[in-house]
């Protein structure tokens, strides 16, 4: 076992938790009053084009875990690091097509990278 990738993990992994919740604090609770976005919010971006941007918030703190996961997984000896990665961009994938409705095309992109990592050589 190695004892500084599981801290660098463990670290990660509470990053990743704290760029979400901050966020969502932070960031998007201001942005919307009483759950309704607010018109100075709606003026800079139309309100679909907001979901995006707190999407991909999220789908950074997704990579961070992905990342914590894979520092984990070498601290033990490893499953492989495209079988790491893929897997996360597998989480990726399902993430982003619910959060944007399949309406952003990331998600195509992201199963292929997915599928290019994980099918066997």
């Amino acid at each position: 076992m190695d004892t500084l990738l599981l801290l660098a993990s463990g670290l990660t992994l509470l990053l990743s938790g704290a760029h979400s919740i901050l966020g969502e604090q932070l960031v998007f609770t201001r942005l919307r009053k009483d759950g309704v976005w607010s018109e100075a919010s709606l003026n800079l971006l139309e309100r679909r084009r907001w979901w995006s941007v707190r999407a991909t918030w999220h789908l950074v703190s997704i990579m961070g875990v992905g990342f914590a996961a894979l520092l984990f997984s070498e601290a033990f000896g490893g499953i492989g690091v495209e079988r790491t990665i893929g897997l996360m961009f597998v989480v990726a994938t399902v993430y982003w097509a619910v959060a944007t409705r399949f309406g952003h095309p990331a998600w195509i992109v992201m199963a292929v990278i997915a599928a290019l990592l994980l099918v066997p050589n």
